[in-house]
C-alpha cells in the first residue's frame, strides 16, 4: 500500500504579517502553510492570529502558485470560482476572481526598478484576466477518457498533479515552489486553460448528456500575431485537444477527440499597423519546414494514433504561402500515419453556404469511420477504442475551424447515439428540436472561448454554428469583431504575451540585467499617441488653412502654414508604414520562436 495521498485544499483564508504570509485552510485536518517574506521559503504548521497581522485576512479557494519579480517573491491567488459541471465523477469550476499578494517590499529598490516592478505586474493581471481557466479538486480534467481508461496501473496512490497532462498544466511553472515541498501537496492544484461546459437533454425520451471539453496547450501558449506557427521543436500555436463525452441514462459513455493548432511549418506574420499583414515562411538550411513538421507528427502520432490532417485555409493568394509550405513537408517525410487534405475553405463554402462541408465528408468521411470513437460500457468495461484523430487548422485555427469542427463532432455524435440504440439507422440529431438547439449553442460558446483566449473577441462564423445559418446580426458581429482584433492585435497583444511568458516560465525576471523596458535607436521616438496627435493637428491646420471659413486678410503666413503642416502629416504617415512594427505593442520578452 502506497502513502495516502492527502485531500486538495478547496478553501483557505491569507493571513499577512511583518515577517510571513500564512494559509490557513478551511479543513481543519490540513496543516497552514507559510511563506517567508525574506526569502520566499515555505513550511508547514503555525496558527492563525490577529495579533501582528498587517492587515485583513483575505479569502481564496486556490493557490495558482508563486513568482520572483525585482522586489522578491509574489503569491497568485484564485480568489472566487463558479461550479460549471461534473467530470469524472466529481465538481468542475471556472476561476473568475484573481489576487497578487505581495511577499516581499520595494523599498530596497530604485526609482527605474520600481517603474519596472509596476510594468512586470501590469503584464502578470493581463494575462490572470485570461479568460478559461477551470479546475477539479479531485479530478484530473486535462485528460481523456480513453487515455485514462487505458493507462497503465497505477503503482499506488499519486497526487493529482503527477496525474494531469503537462501539456495542459497551465500553471505547472507557478507551482514549482510548491511541488518542491512534499508538506504543500494539498495547495497543489493543476489548473487548465480551455472550455467546459455541458448539456442536458433527450434523445427518442431517453436522457442524455453532452460535455464539450477544450484543452489549450501550455507549448507555445501566446496570442494571435505573436506566437504563429511551430517552433523549432514542433510545438504548434494555438494547439487545442477537443474532447465530446456522451453519457446517456444508465451510465454507458462515449468520447470522441479532436484536435486544431497553427499550421504546423516555421512561418510568422508580424503586426505592422495595416490591416493584414503579410505571412511569411520562415526557413533556413540549418531550419528546413519538414524539422518541426516531423516533430509535431510524430507526437500526435504517439498521442492519438493515425491523423488526418484536414486544411482549410486559402489555396490562392497570401495563405496559400503557408498551404503550399505545409503540403510540401507532409509529402517530403512521407509518413504513411498522416493524411494530408486540403479543402478551401473559402472557395467552396463561401460565406453562407457551410452545408458546403458535406464535400469534406465525401472526402474523409470513411476514414473518420475507421478511427471510430471511444465506448464505455454501463460496467465500466471498454467496448470501443478511437485509432486516431482529426487535426484541423485554418490560419487562425478559430473561425473555419470550429464550424468545421462542429460538423465533424455532430456525424460522430449521431454514430455513436446510433451504437448505444437511442438513434435509428437514418435518423439525426436535428430532429431532435431541444438537444439540437442546446447541442448548437454548447459548441458555440466552446468556440467563442477559444477564440477570446487567442484573439480578445469571440468567433467569426459562430452564427451558423449556433443556430445553423448565417444572419444580417452575424455578419454585424463579424465586422465588430474584426474591427476589436485589428486594435488588440496591434495595441494590447504585446502586453499579455509577456504576462503569458512569465507565467510559463519563458522568462525569468533577474537582477542586475537590463530592462527589457528600456527602448533604445529609432524606437525611443515611435510612440503612436504622439504620432496620432501630431497628424491630427498637422492635417487640421492644413485643411484650416486651405480651406478658410471666411475671405482672409491676403497674407503669406496660411500658405506656409498649409505647406509646414502637409510635410508634417506626409512624414508621420511616412514613419508609421516605414516603421509600423515599432509603433505597435509588441512583447518585450521573448523572441517569436
Amino acid at each position: 500500500m502506497g502513502v495516502p495521498v492527502p485531500a486538495l485544499c478547496t478553501g483557505f483564508r491569507v493571513w499577512q504579517y511583518s515577517d510571513q504570509l500564512l494559509l490557513e485552510p478551511l479543513d481543519a485536518s490540513t496543516s497552514c502553510l507559510a511563506i517567508r517574506r525574506s526569502d520566499g521559503s515555505l513550511s508547514v504548521g503555525g496558527e492563525p492570529s490577529l495579533a501582528g497581522t498587517v492587515s485583513e485576512p483575505k479569502s481564496a479557494c486556490l493557490l495558482l502558485g508563486f513568482i520572483e519579480l525585482l522586489a522578491g517573491t509574489y503569491v497568485l491567488l484564485v480568489t472566487n470560482r463558479q461550479l460549471v459541471g461534473a467530470f469524472k465523477g466529481a465538481h468542475v469550476f471556472r476561476a473568475t476572481a484573481f489576487d497578487i499578494v505581495p511577499c516581499c517590499s520595494k523599498d530596497s529598490l530604485t526609482p527605474k526598478q520600481k517603474a519596472d516592478e509596476e510594468e512586470y505586474l501590469v503584464r502578470l493581471r493581463s494575462a490572470l484576466s485570461a479568460h478559461g481557466l477551470f479546475f477539479s479538486y479531485s479530478a484530473d480534467i486535462t485528460t481523456s477518457l480513453q487515455r485514462e481508461a487505458l493507462a497503465e496501473a497505477s503503482t499506488g496512490p499519486k497526487p493529482l498533479w503527477k496525474q494531469v497532462d503537462d501539456r495542459f498544466f497551465w500553471n505547472l511553472h507557478l507551482q514549482q515552489r510548491a511541488i518542491s515541498c512534499p508538506e504543500a501537496a494539498p495547495f497543489v492544484v493543476p489548473v487548465m486553460q480551455g472550455s467546459f461546459a455541458s448539456i442536458q437533454s433527450a434523445i427518442n425520451k431517453c436522457p442524455v448528456e453532452v460535455t464539450l471539453i477544450a484543452r489549450r496547450s501550455v507549448d507555445r501558449i501566446g496570442t494571435r500575431m505573436w506566437r504563429r506557427g511551430a517552433d523549432s521543436k514542433g510545438a504548434v500555436a494555438n494547439f487545442v485537444e477537443t474532447e465530446q463525452v456522451v453519457t446517456v441514462d444508465g451510465g454507458a459513455v462515449a468520447s470522441y477527440v479532436q484536435v486544431r493548432g497553427s499550421i504546423p511549418v516555421l512561418w510568422e506574420q508580424i503586426v505592422d499597423l495595416t490591416y493584414k499583414p503579410k505571412l511569411q515562411t520562415v526557413v533556413t538550411a540549418a531550419q528546413p519546414f519538414e524539422a518541426p513538421l516531423r516533430q509535431h507528427l510524430r507526437g500526435l502520432n504517439e498521442i492519438y494514433g493515425p491523423v488526418i490532417a484536414v486544411d482549410l485555409v486559402n489555396q490562392h493568394g497570401g495563405e496559400s504561402r503557408i498551404g503550399s509550405a505545409y503540403a510540401g513537408a507532409v509529402n517530403a517525410i512521407k509518413d504513411a500515419d498522416i493524411r494530408y487534405v486540403p479543402f478551401d475553405f473559402h472557395k467552396e463554402c463561401g460565406h453562407t453556404n457551410f452545408h458546403q462541408l458535406s464535400l469534406l465528408d465525401d472526402q474523409i468521411g470513411q476514414d473518420m469511420e475507421a478511427q471510430g470513437f471511444f465506448l464505455q460500457g454501463k460496467d465500466g468495461s471498454v467496448q470501443k477504442q478511437q485509432h486516431g484523430t482529426v487535426r484541423t487548422n485554418c490560419v487562425d485555427c478559430l473561425d473555419r475551424t470550429n464550424v468545421s469542427q462542429s460538423w465533424f463532432a455532430r456525424h460522430v455524435l449521431e454514430q455513436e447515439l446510433r451504437q448505444m440504440g437511442l438513434l435509428g439507422k437514418d435518423e439525426q440529431v436535428a430532429e431532435h428540436s431541444d438537444f439540437d438547439a442546446k447541442y448548437k449553442i454548447m459548441w458555440a460558446d466552446h468556440g467563442d472561448d477559444i477564440s477570446t483566449q487567442y484573439t480578445g473577441t469571440p468567433a467569426l462564423k459562430g452564427d451558423f454554428v449556433r443556430y445553423g445559418k448565417r444572419s444580417p446580426e452575424g455578419f454585424l458581429q463579424d465586422g465588430v469583431s474584426a474591427v476589436q482584433r485589428y486594435f488588440f492585435n496591434n495595441y494590447t497583444d504585446g502586453v499579455r504575451q509577456d504576462g503569458l511568458d512569465l507565467i510559463m516560465g519563458n522568462f525569468t525576471v533577474k537582477q542586475g540585467v537590463p530592462s527589457p523596458f528600456t527602448r533604445t535607436g529609432i524606437e525611443k521616438y515611435t510612440n503612436l499617441r504622439v504620432a496620432l496627435v501630431v497628424l491630427v493637428a498637422s492635417t487640421f491646420l492644413f485643411l484650416r488653412n486651405v480651406f478658410p471659413s471666411s475671405s482672409p486678410t491676403p497674407s503669406i503666413l496660411p500658405p506656409v502654414i498649409a505647406a509646414t503642416s502637409a510635410v508634417l502629416a506626409g512624414s508621420v504617415l511616412f514613419a508609421l508604414k516605414r516603421f509600423g512594427r515599432l509603433f505597435c505593442d509588441r512583447p518585450r520578452f521573448c523572441s517569436l520562436r
